[in-house]
């Protein structure tokens, strides 16, 4: 039996939002990145982002990749680890046990 199809969206057990699971080649493993990709200009030095062949690029996020067709960009995934304001974790329930439970 195959692994689940990791290119399907799933959803953040934090915060919900949609997320893909991507596999890297080496040091990352699989990677969860935001569902949509966006277009970025490769520079070292930049935040880290990866490719949906699961390759690690350094860039910086431009607007509209179309505004200055002399500029060579990359259509990239952002890691959801650094947006996702639970990290990426199930809220726990606080709830306490009634007294007297389990005796």
């Amino acid at each position: 039996m195959g692994r689940a199809n990791e290119t399907a969206p799933k959803f953040c057990r934090g915060c919900g939002a949609e997320i893909l699971i991507i596999k890297t080649g080496t040091f990352y493993g699989r990677v969860v990145v935001e569902a949509e990709p966006v277009w970025i200009r490769q520079e070292s030095g930049g935040d880290l982002f990866f490719t949906a062949d699961g390759r690690g690029v350094h860039g910086h996020e431009v607007g509209d990749a179309m505004d200055d067709p002399d500029t060579e960009c990359l259509f990239v995934y952002i890691p959801h680890k650094g947006r996702c304001p639970n990290n990426g974790k199930a809220p726990r329930n606080r709830q306490r046990r009634p007294s007297g439970y389990g005796r």
